[in-house]
């Protein structure tokens, strides 16, 4: 899963470096957070992470802040990591967390597709697949959205193309009606979204859980505004905690109401008057 990551490192001028540079490096790499963030307060808790001596530690982290004089005209002037408060920061973590994404979104969906297919061969050629009016799982959804090699190449727009796909097809199949995507709010919501660390996949599933839990109970002020990705988006926190605790948040006030949908149960029907 992670050889396109590998590769990129070893292609790069960190692998001319020493052994217990390139170890604190791809320890940095493992240990940051969604933000780049690695919570090593000290060269010391670097070394016994990395398994390489206090001093070689010492000695790494001050090649990894500096500039790469070995590929000049690179972005941070070729710094890797950047000192802060409570830990270091990877400065160009966002283009290793795109990369082991798209890898990662790949593989997902590789496997997806293989299961889907394995399910539609035991199926018996005069018995339907699936019924007209069923909801299409999200295998199929995703399965028509996988990257070609050549558009692996395009970073993270392909990323970004393959959850706006996902979305609109499962809110074709679950509410039967067509997503009108805004271009501004919702491309903007989008790279909010991507950028929280968690896989397309698997926030397409979740805002499908929030249309079920809408449905059922139409007082669920996050899952309501779920029907939108900007909404989706800007509810996400809210959204996962009505999911868990749904009978804590049977009904919102009235005063909670945003003036977008009325206190109504939202039908397909009204999902045109959404927008």
């Amino acid at each position: 899963m992670y050889n396109k990551l590998f590769t990129k490192i070893l292609d790069s001028t960190i692998w001319l470096e020493s052994n217990e540079t390139r170890l604190v490096w791809i320890t940095f790499i493992a240990a940051m957070d969604e933000t780049g963030f690695v919570p090593l307060a000290s060269a010391g808790n670097v070394a016994g992470r990395a398994r390489v001596t206090l001093e070689e530690a010492e000695a790494a982290l001050k090649i990894l802040e500096a500039p790469d004089l070995k590929a000049p005209g690179q972005e941070h002037d070729g710094r890797r990591i950047e000192r802060t408060e409570g830990g270091w920061v990877v400065l160009n973590a966002e283009k290793y967390r795109e990369m082991v994404t798209r890898v990662m979104i790949q593989e997902q969906t590789r496997r997806r597709v293989a299961e889907f297919r394995k399910k539609r061969r035991a199926t018996p050629s005069n018995a339907p697949v699936t019924p007209s009016n069923a909801p299409v799982t999200q295998s199929v959804a995703v399965a028509e959205t996988i990257p070609s090699a050549d558009a692996g190449r395009t970073g993270v727009g392909t990323v970004h193309q393959v959850f706006i796909k996902g979305w609109t097809d499962n809110f074709a199949a679950f509410w039967h009606a067509t997503y009108i995507f805004d271009g501004g709010k919702d491309g903007s919501a989008v790279k909010a979204l991507l950028k929280r660390g968690i896989l397309p996949i698997d926030l397409l599933e979740l805002a499908k859980r929030a249309w079920a839990a809408h449905k059922a109970n139409p007082f669920l002020f996050a899952c309501k505004q779920a029907v939108t990705i900007a909404g989706f988006a800007s509810q996400l926190n809210r959204i996962q905690l009505e999911l868990k605790q749904p009978n804590e948040n049977h009904r919102q006030p009235a005063s909670r109401n945003d003036g977008t949908y009325n206190d109504k149960p939202l039908t397909a029907a009204a999902l045109s008057k959404v927008r």
